[in-house]
């Protein structure tokens, strides 16, 4: 799945579905991942942990905390991220939903901070 994300340089499901081999259609790949996704219990900690590890990052590394906004039909949504520098690309690891509209606080990103540092 990761390297899916990684060589998609995206997160949307129809362009990870690109990126695994073999035979099946384009839409079976996508429910594949869909499935596998809705049964997972990981949180952004334990997903952040095994990001880090994977990319075998250690040292000093670069953050970029963003705020977007995401549709769900009629439902808004607000969130905070954080995301690793690794080669260029800006690999998001651990998000926060705000739950309001508008801009994150400092203790928003404070907290999120927080996070990282207890990883």
């Amino acid at each position: 799945m990761i390297w899916g994300i990684m060589g998609a340089k995206k997160a949307q499901l129809w362009a990870i579905a690109q990126q695994f081999g073999g035979n099946a259609q384009q839409e079976s790949r996508i429910n594949r991942i869909s499935r596998f996704l809705w049964d997972q219990a990981l949180t952004w900690d334990c997903t952040a942990q095994c990001i880090i590890a994977f990319l075998d990052i250690s040292g000093p590394v670069t953050l970029v905390i963003d705020r977007t906004n995401w549709s769900f039909g009629k439902t808004e949504r607000n969130f905070l991220t954080l995301a690793i520098v690794h080669h260029g690309n800006a690999i998001p690891i651990l998000i926060k939903d705000l739950s309001r509209s508008g801009n994150s606080d400092t203790e928003d990103r404070k907290a999120l901070l927080r996070r990282f540092i207890t990883l």
